[in-house]
């Protein structure tokens, strides 16, 4: 699925055109300024958009690789997550990282030191946090459990001398986040989004708290892979009808203007519900399904 060629088939046809017909280059512009406005519209307010968010992040996991190879990244593990994408693995006595491909199959980040082997026992080490949105730079306060501050460092330069530093000088309690990097423009399966990256291990599950804002994508081609563009796969059910109308603007709108802007208000409340940017305080998750 693609949200890109899907919300333009589904602006097509209000200006009568079928999804099977290529659009000519008025409408065609028409229908991606629409769209394009309608994510703004969606994302793109900093000040009303920007909340506080909540992550989870897990203890350690003990698990089991199917099959690791000796001097490659290729991997077998039936046992993978999605949120186990980015973090540190401890495969016998070396240390490695777990990547997700653009085709969606785990690997390593490097080689593998071992030798091939098969039922292998390993941790993982949730060290990573890969949110399936694209998110726009966090700031203070950080807080670990909402209480012990975590401090934004700007590069990975930073963040491995302060992984060096609490090596040398372990401070209690022993394994909890102190210092967090923000990595932009990471891809998970053709979708933007963002990791934060930690310079200890996170030895006990715990809360990430922080401020910040969805970054809102822009259609430049409606060959765009992504699959989705909103959180929560919420794109029929909010951003169709705000990108209606604003379409329904363009002289070629068929439809009712007014029962538009009805439709688009109502999709408004949704998203509000849904982001807790109401009158209702709340929290987006940005891994709900």
């Amino acid at each position: 699925m693609a949200a890109a060629s899907n919300l333009r088939d589904y602006l097509k046809s209000y200006i009568g055109q079928p999804a099977d017909v290529t659009l000519g280059t008025e409408d065609d512009a028409a229908c991606m300024v629409a769209a394009n406005a309608a994510l703004m519209e969606l994302l793109g307010d900093g000040t009303r958009r920007r909340e506080n968010r909540t992550e989870l992040v897990r203890a350690p996991a003990s698990v089991t690789l199917d099959q690791v190879t000796a001097d490659s990244k290729a991997l077998t593990f039936a046992g993978f997550q999605p949120y186990m994408t980015g973090c540190s693995i401890l495969i016998g006595s070396t240390w490695n990282r777990l990547v997700t491909l653009t085709s969606g199959t785990v690997s390593l980040e490097t080689p593998y030191e071992g030798s091939t082997a098969s039922s292998v026992a390993a941790t993982v080490y949730f060290d990573a946090l890969t949110l399936d949105a694209a998110l726009e730079p966090i700031g203070q306060p950080i807080l670990w459990n909402e209480t012990d501050p975590v401090h934004l460092v700007n590069n990975n330069a930073t963040l491995t001398a302060m992984r060096r530093l609490r090596q040398q000088m372990p401070t209690p309690p022993l394994g909890q986040p102190a210092y967090v990097l923000q990595e932009d423009a990471l891809a998970v399966n053709a979708t933007p989004a963002t990791r934060l990256l930690f310079e200890s291990l996170p030895l006990t599950k715990g809360v990430l708290s922080f401020n910040a804002a969805l970054r809102p994508p822009q259609i430049a081609s409606w060959e765009d892979a992504t699959p989705f563009f909103l959180p929560g796969a919420r794109d029929g059910l909010v951003l169709y009808p705000v990108a209606r109308f604003y379409l329904s603007s363009y002289p070629q709108f068929i439809g009712d203007r007014k029962e538009a802007e009805t439709d688009m208000q109502g999709a408004l409340n949704q998203w509000a519900l849904y982001t807790g940017s109401g009158n209702t305080a709340g929290t987006l998750d940005l891994n709900a399904a």
